[in-house]
């Protein structure tokens, strides 16, 4: 929790910050009464005891509760049970519980989930549904990760795909981006459905960026 508000705190207008986790997550009682489902999603810090000091999404949405308009926040979760664990009031909703995206005319939906109180640009990739587990692999070099990333070493699969994704093509669009990565995912066979939920409507035809400010869509579809 510490090294998380570390990067949070401090931040101003115009910083740009990214935010990555790959370990251990899970799901426990909802003790306040904010989940539909009942169960709060959770990280796994390394220096758990025996699972007694979890950071809740309850902490994390109010460590970044903090952050000041003008401010971008990226998160990379890839963990099980990550797919809403910032609890943002968005939710990219096309193709969510499939393993492939809707047809291509279909229009890309983002779904208002909850109340946003939020005054920084958030956005959070993350590696499955709420009630799914997520993978990690041995050797990374079947993803054609670049060169820069090292050679094949153990990592998670949701990371894998976004590095591979936008390796591949750097001008890839938020939703793009998205439907590359399940479609990396799905032809490896893994059953797991990467998520991205965002703070406001953001432009979802819009390039992926982890610096530039995001481009807001001021109206939903009906």
């Amino acid at each position: 929790t510490q090294s998380t508000w570390g990067l949070c705190v401090g931040a101003k207008k115009g910083d740009s910050l990214f935010f990555h986790y790959s370990g251990h997550g899970v799901q426990v009682a909802d003790t306040d009464g904010d989940e539909e489902d009942r169960k709060d999603e959770a990280l796994v810090p390394c220096d758990h005891d025996n699972k007694k000091n979890l950071i809740r999404d309850d902490q994390l949405h109010a460590i970044i509760s903090d952050l000041p308009e003008g401010v971008r926040l990226t998160c990379l979760v890839d963990c099980c049970h990550s797919g809403t664990v910032l609890d943002l009031s968005y939710q990219f909703m096309a193709g969510r519980t499939t393993d492939t995206m809707e047809s291509k005319d279909t229009p890309r939906l983002l779904r208002q989930i909850g109340e946003n109180t939020l005054k920084a640009d958030i956005l959070l990739f993350s590696g499955c549904l709420d009630e799914q587990t997520a993978s990690d692999v041995k050797d990374r070099s079947s993803f054609n990760l670049p060169v820069w990333t090292g050679p094949g070493q153990a990592g998670g699969v949701c990371t894998s795909a976004l590095v591979s994704a936008v390796s591949a093509n750097p001008q890839v669009t938020y939703a793009q981006l998205l439907e590359d990565m399940r479609q990396i995912l799905q032809r490896k066979h893994f059953k797991q459905i990467p998520q991205m939920t965002c703070s406001r409507p953001i432009l979802l035809s819009s390039p992926f960026s982890l610096e530039d400010g995001l481009i807001h869509q001021h109206s939903l579809p009906s």
